[in-house]
């Protein structure tokens, strides 16, 4: 609680009463003061507010008109730059217009110029797009604050205003006054003040406007100081360009000076190396005569020995007859007991003839017989019991028994035949003697002097003479069976069988070689066999080739592999290794000269580096042991170790175009665009070495742009499409044609209109997808089939060929267009370009390639009318427009006919011809200038175009090939028939019957057109022969498969009992199907009776996979051998034979011709028509039912009469044969 107030005194009460009523009117009036002020103070906030507000609006103003200003300002100066750089540019393109003349000498300095406008061009739009994004940028924050200036004005005005109503009140009227007058007062402050910042603005306005007049004043003075930079710049490119040009020309001159230099120095060492090979000639020769001298002193030592072995033996004779002599004196001195002997011996050695051999005396005594073995008969003793009578009885004679049994018990020889010494052994070693000193062992077959058998001595002195008659030993030199064994064979070539006749403007001349490169055919041993091959020698690498456009050799080695290189007599060398030798023989001296003298220069090259991976490997097609090595880029393969360890190869594959995956456990593929090879190891780790090894080196080939990988997917152009090189990196990209450097500089050579070269690395904007896919789809394949479908062997490009044989060759395929097959419309241009607009509208791109490259044209003539390139885009034929774009202004060779499309060279020679010898070698005609000589040259029989037997007395048949045209003679008619149908069976389809190959008067290829039906045209063979005219497509997988199995099995199995009842052996058979499908050639076919059962399987189960009866059809054929009118089913038949595929149609006339012959025989084979169709119903329907059986029973008799009669009646209409 509070303690009581404390009472005041009176007077002090009333003082402090006063003193409180004089204070309140005060206190009143501070507090009024303080309630003004706070009033005051609250307006003032409240005025500072509104002049914040008001500032802060003034700003945004002043900002924004600057934002404007800044805008207006930026698009004049970007209107200024856009008027400078059109101004650049016009001067640039005046500059580009004088310059271009000088662009030709200086291009360089041209591109240069060109990327520094293009530089120019992106800053200057990118400095556009900068100041673009910067406004837009600036617009937007501008916007941003106004909108929150906004949001923050509102609900602040709304507090003043607020805060401004409480303060009124009715007795607050001289506070508004108040607040009035302040009002009026500051509203004039802030209209001096809003004139003051509107002088500030057009200060501002005008200090902004002048900045901008001296931007711009200073961006002239910039621009013009730029423009003479410019001009200097470009006055210092000009000094430079005439610099560079100078320095150019210097260099150029230098170049010359060095190329000068090196072509003395070439010629130097050119003259060198012709010194040094003289001098090895001299050498060479000089070795010759002292080997030919040393000959002649071995064969002076022979002879020298031979004289003294006949002196030995004229002694050794000389011995004998006195020796014989003293013998005959004791036989003399025993005749009286001869007579007694005789009474002894009776009457059993009276003779029935004297053969020859006898003795006399003076008394008149019958000679005594010559017993010889076919006159021993059971009453007539040997000459043994004789002589052992005379030993038992007399005594005297012993010795002379003896002696001459000594003389007549020699191996099984004529015991009244003496010999004077073992023969043998000396002729032996005489023998031996003289062949090793090459010396014939003929020479001395005369008789030898003092041959007591050849001058029989008679002794005068004797009282009784006995005359000793024997037949005369042989001469000791002479040669008999039994005893010296067979004589040396002499290596010659197979004598030829027909003379052949042509111009010599079509042999295959050899163009000049090098020192150390060569190329020839020639004759090849290895020990006895035979056989003719191309052989190239490149410097380092000789290789044998069975023909010159195959891709894997026969034999192949390094020249530092070869130990000795030997010349010999007619054209003979010989080639040898450390254990093995090869002899070659050439058709001329001059041939076999060159061959030597280069393979001496080239046996002085350094052997290889080691391979970086080698071990035995398995083929499997056909089944065979091998050795592998792998050489940098290539796989080489041997046929053993040895072969190995002595460096000769069979072939090599090229990596650079191959490609491997494994396969199995131990197995892997090497797949070429030529071969795939199914090879295997012995274990999974040297199979991942192998696979290991091989995929490097083939990446480490591949080094190539992505275009290219794309346009390799299609193997055919993963090699050149005119040499064959490996991995080409160039096209033509209208011709549709990979190629390689070289070759691009040769298609260069030719008009752009003809041939448009790009690069597969660098022309990327070329390679539109469409261009992409009519390479992969077509390219190489395409372009070669209608520009180059058979080249000769001998024009055939390599890719080492030289230049001008490349440069001959292509202006041959295309400017001239030699090899190229025409369209058979080519005649007729109109036409041509008429079916050009028709197929574009397709995707036969084939035949679009085949009119463009006979001459159609894709700017038509008529404006009118649309285009082939219009009519392929509203058709959606992308790929058939871009290969019209490309062709637009192509212009090919006009097609002429063959006769005025020959080349020059084969009319030089006019009407001379040349006689030749040939000989047939499967599908091979050998050419030699002589019988019995090397040959010459060799003509594959898939180049011949036509064979016809010439009417008249002589025994001759016509033959036109891709070149040449041969006349071929004998002397019989059947030698002649026999050659015509060899050449036959070779080149036709295996669908021409037997009947019809031995019937034939002419063949020749001719191409099929049918007129106002499909667009496509293909090739076929025309066969003339007694019983008509046939016309056969060509297949050439199927006929030569089926050629060589049906061959076979005709040749060897028609007399096979069961020859298809029997099976085959399950491995040889899998074998021999894996041959016929993969590389028929190759098919180890045996000609014994096992063989011939193998090859009927294989031939079964091939039928059987081929599925000659489609699925589909095969109801109709049950149904037609349903039927019971036999006409009426052989109708059906051939019906139904007309709806199969020519190939199929072709095949099952080739197995049912077999099957016929094969049913001819059945008395021998056992093999019926009801029994051959029992064995086949299985293999050609998969199923068997008696329908079926009577169907394939029939197909087998009727024969000829379903496929080889024709039917006038159900020819087709509007069909056209025309023949090329």
């Amino acid at each position: 609680m509070t303690p009581p107030p404390v009472p005041k005194p009176r007077a002090r009460y009333m003082r402090d009463n006063l003193n409180s009523a004089l204070d309140r009117p005060m206190k009143a009036l501070k507090a009024l003061k303080a309630r003004k002020a706070l009033k005051s103070l609250k307006e003032l906030k409240a005025m500072k507010a509104l002049k914040a507000l008001k500032a802060l609006k003034a700003l945004k103003e002043l900002k924004a008109l600057k934002a404007l200003k800044e805008l207006k300002a930026l698009k004049a100066l970007k209107e200024l730059k856009a008027m400078k750089a059109l101004k650049e540019l016009k001067a640039l393109k005046s500059l580009k217009e004088l310059k271009a003349l000088k662009a030709l000498k200086a291009p360089k300095a041209l591109k240069e110029l060109k990327a520094l406008e293009e530089l120019k061009k992106l800053k200057a739009l990118k400095e556009l797009k900068k100041l673009k994004v910067l406004k837009e940028l600036k617009a937007l924050k501008s916007l941003k604050e106004l909108k929150a200036l906004k949001a923050l004005k509102a609900p602040k005005a709304l507090k003043e205003l607020k805060a401004l109503k409480a303060l009124k009140a009715p007795k607050a009227l001289n506070e508004l006054k108040a607040l009035k007058a302040l009002k009026a007062l500051k509203s004039l402050k802030e209209l001096k003040a809003l004139k003051a910042l509107k002088k500030l603005k057009a200060l501002t306005e005008l200090k902004a406007l002048k900045e901008l007049n001296a931007l711009k004043e200073l961006k002239k003075l910039k621009a013009l100081k730029e423009l003479k930079a410019l001009e200097e710049l470009k006055e210092l490119k000009e000094l430079k360009k005439l610099k560079a040009l100078k320095k150019l020309k210097a260099l150029n001159e230098l170049k010359a000076l060095k190329a000068l230099k090196e072509l003395k120095a070439l010629k130097a060492l050119k003259a060198l190396k012709k010194l040094k090979a003289l001098t090895e000639l001299k050498a060479l020769k000089e070795l010759n005569a002292l080997k030919e001298l040393k000959k002649l002193k071995a064969l002076k030592e022979l002879k020298a020995l031979e004289e003294l072995k006949e002196l030995k033996k004229l002694k050794a004779l000389k011995k004998l007859k006195a020796l014989k002599e003293l013998k005959a004196l004791k036989a003399l001195k025993s005749l009286k007991e001869l007579k007694a002997l005789k009474d002894m011996i009776g009457e059993n050695l009276q003779p029935g003839s004297s053969n020859g051999i006898h003795r006399s005396t003076d008394e008149d005594h019958p000679p005594l017989p010559l017993l010889t073995g076919s006159d021993r008969g059971a009453g007539y003793p040997s000459l043994a019991s004789v002589m052992d009578v005379i030993s038992a009885n007399i005594p005297s004679l012993s010795g002379v028994a003896t002696s001459s049994s000594s003389y007549m018990t020699i191996k099984g020889e004529d015991p009244y035949i003496t010999l004077l010494a073992d023969w043998g052994s000396q002729e032996e070693d005489v023998s031996t003697e003289e062949e090793e000193a090459g010396v014939d062992p003929n020479e001395a077959n005369g008789p030898m002097e003092g041959d007591p058998a050849l001058n029989p001595a008679s002794n005068g002195n004797n009282q009784r003479n006995i005359h000793v008659c024997r037949l005369a030993p042989p001469p000791p030199h002479t040669v008999q069976s039994g005893q010296m064994g067979k004589p040396l064979k002499q290596k010659t070539p197979r004598a030829a069988t027909i003379r052949v006749s042509r111009k010599k403007g079509g042999v295959s001349r050899s163009n000049p070689q090098s020192t150390v490169t060569r190329a020839s055919w020639l004759d090849v041993w290895k020990g006895f066999r035979n056989s003719v091959l191309w052989v190239m020698l490149d410097g380092q690498l000789m290789s044998l080739w069975k023909k010159r456009t195959d891709r894997f050799s026969e034999v192949l080695f390094h020249v530092s592999s070869i130990t000795k290189v030997k010349k010999q007599d007619k054209g003979r060398f010989s080639v040898y290794f450390r254990k093995k030798h090869y002899d070659f023989m050439a058709h001329s001296d001059e041939v076999q000269d060159g061959w030597v003298t280069s393979l001496l220069a080239a046996r002085g090259q350094p052997s290889p580096a080691p391979p970086e991976l080698h071990g035995p490997i398995t083929i499997k097609d056909p089944r065979s042991r091998a050795y592998a090595a792998l050489w940098g880029h290539n796989l080489w393969i041997y046929h053993n170790k040895e072969d190995y360890q002595l460096g000769v190869a069979s072939f090599s594959v090229p990596l650079n175009v191959a490609s491997v995956k494994p396969t199995g456990k131990h197995s892997f593929t090497l797949i070429t665009p030529y071969k795939s090879f199914s090879l295997s190891v012995d274990s999974s780790k040297e199979l991942s070495v192998w696979l290991g090894c091989l995929s490097s080196s083939i990446q480490s080939a591949l080094s190539c742009s992505q275009v290219a990988l794309q346009l390799w997917e299609n193997p055919f152009n993963k090699v050149c499409g005119d040499c064959g090189s490996a991995n080409p990196e160039w096209a033509s990209v209208n011709l549709l044609l990979v190629i390689c450097h070289a070759c691009a500089g040769q298609h260069r050579g030719l008009s752009s209109s003809l041939s448009k070269v790009r690069s597969l690395r660098m022309d990327n904007k070329v390679w539109t997808e469409p261009l992409i896919q009519l390479f992969v789809r077509y390219g190489n394949r395409l372009a070669n089939q209608v520009w180059s479908p058979a080249v000769p062997a001998a024009e055939q490009l390599r890719p080492e060929s030289s230049d001008d044989e490349r440069s001959k060759f292509i202006q041959n395929k295309y400017a001239r267009g030699h090899y190229r097959r025409p369209h058979p419309l080519a005649s007729s241009h109109t036409l041509l370009n008429q079916r050009l607009c028709e197929v574009v509208c397709g995707d036969n791109i084939s035949e679009t390639m085949a009119l463009l490259c006979s001459g159609a044209k894709v700017c038509q003539s008529d404006p009118q009318s649309p285009s082939p390139i219009q009519l392929a885009e509203r058709a959606g034929q992308a790929l058939q427009t871009e290969l019209l774009r490309h062709n637009e202004y192509t212009e090919v060779p006009p097609y002429l006919p063959q006769s005025a499309n020959r080349t020059p060279d084969s009319t030089l020679s006019g009407e001379e011809e040349e006689e030749l010898h040939g000989k047939l070698e499967e599908d091979r005609f050998l050419f030699s200038l002589e019988n019995e000589s090397a040959a010459c040259d060799v003509l594959d029989l898939r180049e011949v175009l036509s064979v016809v037997l010439k009417d008249g007395p002589g025994h001759e048949f016509e033959m036109v090939t891709l070149t040449d045209q041969l006349i071929c003679a004998a002397d019989t008619k059947p030698v002649l028939l026999n050659h015509f149908v060899h050449i036959l069976k070779v080149i036709l389809p295996v669908a021409v019957s037997e009947g019809e190959v031995g019937g034939a008067i002419a063949v020749s290829k001719v191409c099929i057109v049918e007129v106002g039906g499909a667009s496509e045209h293909s090739e076929a063979w025309l066969v003339l022969w007694k019983g008509g005219v046939s016309v056969y497509p060509s297949h050439k997988h199927t006929q030569h498969t089926l050629r060589l199995t049906l061959d076979m099995l005709t040749r060897y199995g028609l007399k096979v009992e069961g020859v298809y009842r029997r099976c085959g052996l399950a491995l040889k058979v899998t074998r021999l199907m894996e041959a016929l499908v993969t590389s028929p050639s190759s098919a180890p076919l045996e000609c014994d009776e096992q063989g011939v059962l193998d090859a009927a399987a294989a031939l079964k189960q091939y039928v059987r996979q081929d599925s000659l009866i489609p699925l589909q059809d095969r109801e109709l054929w049950v149904q037609a051998a349903g039927v019971s009118d036999e006409r009426a089913r052989i109708s059906a038949y051939r019906r139904l034979l007309r709806q199969l595929p020519d190939d199929n149609r072709a095949t099952l006339n080739a197995l049912f011709g077999h099957f016929y012959m094969v049913q001819v025989f059945s008395q021998v084979n056992k093999m019926s028509a009801q029994n051959l169709s029992l064995v086949l119903v299985p293999s050609l329907f998969q199923i068997l039912n008696q329908d079926l059986i009577r169907l394939t029973r029939e197909l087998i008799i009727h024969h000829t009469l379903l496929f080889l009669t024709p039917e006038a009646e159900e020819e087709e209409e509007g069909e056209e044969i025309t023949v090329f």
